[in-house]
């Protein structure tokens, strides 16, 4: 959880960084919400808003990613998860948005990506969060939202289909253990 009294510090702190992944395993607490919407409001970096946080989209950074699942999408738009609701959405919120499911979206208010990469034994826990903590990542090494989002989604659904080769579970970890491999393949 997060309180106001954490807000003054992280917000310092984002200060030094180059992207802020917000939400993964914060809750939904009322000194969390209040704490999530300021720290949205005054986040000046890039930055990632998923789980828990996608609650709290009133006021968002500059540059943003919303990374909802299917579900969370209706609840925070109203509307069916479709392509053309993600891409109206974006345009609206004016952030790049990632609908996870067994066919990703990724929408911004210019372009629209489908990624079919991926199964069934990728919805287990964590999943988004390794996904959320990806696109960070790519963003915070400069790359344009839309690609890294673009591309955390090819990884992390090429991961899962070369780990369900292989096995018949896997865990949000193994996905990003495979990752790295994935990237050195064609090198």
């Amino acid at each position: 959880s997060l309180t106001q009294k954490d807000v003054k510090g992280i917000l310092a702190l984002s200060e030094k960084m180059d992207a802020v992944v917000i939400g993964p395993g914060l809750g939904a607490g009322t000194a969390t919400k209040t704490a999530v919407k300021n720290l949205l409001a005054h986040l000046k970096v890039p930055t990632v808003v998923d789980a828990s946080a996608l609650l709290y989209t009133n006021s968002l950074p500059k540059t943003c990613v919303l990374t909802p699942h299917r579900g969370e999408f209706k609840n925070l738009t109203g509307d069916d998860p479709t392509p053309k609701n993600a891409q109206k959405w974006a345009k609206t919120m004016h952030a790049t948005i990632v609908v996870k499911g067994p066919e990703d979206i990724v929408a911004d208010k210019d372009e629209l990506s489908l990624n079919k990469a991926g199964n069934a034994l990728m919805t287990v826990g964590g999943t988004g969060d390794a996904l959320s903590g990806l696109i960070g990542g790519l963003m915070a090494q400069k790359m344009h939202p839309f690609d890294a989002c673009k591309l955390a989604v090819k990884l992390m659904g090429q991961a899962g289909d070369h780990l369900a080769q292989k096995q018949g579970s896997l865990r949000a970890i193994d996905l990003v253990h495979a990752i790295p491999a994935l990237l050195h393949k064609d090198k």
